[in-house]
């Protein structure tokens, strides 16, 4: 079944996925060294240009794709810093001085809760395209009338380009009752953050299910993938066409050859345009400004523009939950229906108890969808300069892609399973016993404690800024956090026959009382934030290229050409952010060279 959720305004700058413009929508590369000798209305019969083009390209503007990724808190950039800081706070729910909009919580992934690092972050997209280029003019049957193909095979290298500064290992280990019911030693949990993120690590716990991350991971190396981009035709007639100008219209069709989202990896790489066929229409137009028969010059005027649908194309991506940017990172806890010791909250049995088990929000928000585009332009306009052999030209191209639709696969979503944990203590212990059938003392009780507002910076247990630097007052907020005083609708815990549950075997009085979720909060599948996984792109190229006419024979040409450009995406920063269509624009910003050879006849 697929749920389609309505589009709604993002509040945050926070996306699951980066979803480029394919390699293979680059007209500007199409049109260089071709604008002279396509649209010929001189040539009576058939005429024919091949062309070969290597480009490489690498994106820049990291600081913007981070800003996408993790939203607006990660960067900074003061008064008198040439360069962004990129990069977040790692640190445990027992740790000082919190940054509560910046620090993400470290018991997340299985670290101390008094670890701490910090995270830096550079990502960068490097593409290498080899494209066959070949345009068919068929004046024989219709002057005006032809065909044009283009396929590009793409290898491209994605690389987040982590790296992880510990300040502090930490020392603490899980109390009992935080994640298990005998505690973890610090032996057991994770080293650092990158080894949990990366996937490569989980912490060991007994009587615990801690699953592994498997999706969303943060790759510690570049990820690399060869692939054709799509297969790209256009099918053309110049109505108006004379020797000085031109005026057409053309149909373009787009097979998907790329690879499609898969979600294994916060920044995998794609070739393509995610594996839609595409399907629009254009106008093509170019003018002569000036010539000069003896001295053989001439200044022309060129104009390619391209409007496209993204017909539905099958993925897979990652979510966040609404309201909550990064939410996807967070723990979750496994819930029961299956009440065990009679456990209840001020006499109210909970419908769910916690389950044994513990993962990654992503991990079960990961989902099959349907991704469709409305619309994707293309304006390229170019002015050429021509003497004799020689070409030169510059031009500017705009491109802007609409929001992504997006529906939801949630047959087999695991509804009311799984609740956020945050930093509530999961277990209770018994601390009494009236008589011989009742639980013995210091049993532990699985409880129904959730914390649907937390986030991913912190719980609702202990401070956001962090504990107190006076040894006194922070463990006097330690000790209150483990009685879960502010969980979902909190009441105080009993079990077995009525009997109440502490916080910990150590303190066994009344005051030490433990509280349960009446009743827990659980994830279903319209929590999730169907736009976080959604963008928009918009961004604005200027482009150059020289070309030589090599040699000559007859009809025949041969050409051969160097071209560069430069993309820009928008640059990181405040709000506005957000375009028009409600959608995030997070174009990348690229620069790239290319070599071109043809040749005509």
């Amino acid at each position: 079944m697929f749920f389609s959720f309505p589009t709604h305004t993002q509040n945050t700058q926070v996306i699951t996925f980066i979803s480029p413009r394919s390699q293979g929508f680059n007209t500007p590369r199409v049109m260089s060294g071709w604008d002279l000798v396509s649209h010929c209305p001189e040539e009576n019969d058939r005429y024919s240009i091949y062309g070969f083009v290597v480009e490489m390209t690498s994106s820049f503007r990291p600081e913007r794709i981070n800003q996408c990724l993790f939203g607006q808190n990660i960067i900074r950039r003061d008064k008198n810093d040439t360069e962004w800081k990129d990069f977040i706070i790692v640190s445990g729910s027992q740790t000082e001085n919190r940054s509560s909009q910046k620090d993400w919580l470290a018991d997340y992934f299985g670290l101390p809760t008094d670890f701490k690092s910090s995270v830096h972050f550079r990502p960068r997209v490097n593409n290498v395209i080899v494209e066959a280029q070949s345009f068919f003019g068929f004046n024989n049957i219709k002057k005006g009338l032809y065909a044009e193909l283009f396929l590009p095979i793409v290898y491209t290298n994605w690389d987040l380009n982590i790296k992880e500064t510990v300040l502090d290992y930490g020392t603490n280990n899980y109390v009992p009752g935080y994640f298990n019911p005998s505690g973890v030693d610090r032996t057991d949990l994770v080293s650092k953050f990158s080894h949990y993120i990366s996937g490569c690590a989980i912490p060991t716990i007994s009587d615990l299910t801690f699953q592994p991350l498997t999706h969303g991971k943060m790759a510690l190396h570049s990820h690399r993938a060869v692939h054709c981009a799509e297969l790209r035709t256009n099918l053309g007639y110049d109505h108006f066409i004379h020797d000085t100008h031109h005026i057409g219209l053309k149909v373009q069709f787009a097979i998907p050859l790329g690879n499609r989202p898969r979600g294994c990896y916060l920044f995998e790489p794609i070739v393509g345009n995610q594996h839609h066929y595409e399907l629009g229409i254009g106008v093509t137009a170019h003018g002569v400004a000036w010539d000069n028969l003896v001295t053989e010059e001439q200044v022309d005027f060129f104009l390619d523009v391209t409007a496209n649908h993204l017909f539905k194309a099958h993925q897979r991506r990652a979510f966040d939950l609404h309201g909550k940017p990064n939410s996807r990172y967070m723990l979750a806890q496994k819930m029961t229906t299956d009440i065990s010791n009679n456990l209840t909250g001020d006499g109210v049995t909970p419908f769910a108890q916690f389950d044994h088990e513990v993962t990654s929000i992503i991990n079960f928000t990961t989902r099959d969808v349907d991704v469709r585009v409305n619309i994707q332009a293309d304006v390229a306009l170019s002015c050429s300069y021509t003497k004799k052999n020689n070409y030169w030209t510059f031009g500017y191209n705009a491109w802007k892609r609409g929001c992504e639709n997006i529906c939801i696969n949630n047959h087999d979503f695991p509804e009311k399973i799984w609740a956020i944990k945050g930093d509530a203590h999961v277990y209770g212990f018994i601390a009494q016993q009236t008589n011989p059938e009742d639980l013995p003392v210091g049993k532990a009780v699985a409880l129904s404690a959730t914390e649907s507002k937390a986030t991913i910076n912190y719980g609702t247990n202990l401070p956001k800024q962090g504990v107190s630097t006076d040894a006194t007052k922070r463990t006097i907020q330690i000790q209150n956090a483990q009685k879960n005083p502010t969980i979902n609708s909190p009441e105080p815990a009993f079990a077995g026959n009525n009997q109440y549950l502490v916080a910990s075997t150590t303190d066994l009085s009344i005051t030490n009382q433990i509280n349960t979720s009446i009743q827990p909060v659980l994830i279903s599948s319209i929590d999730l934030d169907t736009n976080s996984a959604a963008s928009s792109g918009f961004s604005h190229k200027m482009f150059t290229h020289f070309n030589h006419t090599i040699t000559t024979y007859g009809r025949a040409q041969a050409h051969i050409g160097l071209g560069s450009e430069i993309e820009f995406g928008r640059q990181a920063g405040p709000p506005p952010a957000i375009g028009d269509d409600k959608c995030i624009n997070c174009a990348l910003s690229n620069w790239g060279v290319w070599l071109k050879g043809s040749v005509c006849w």
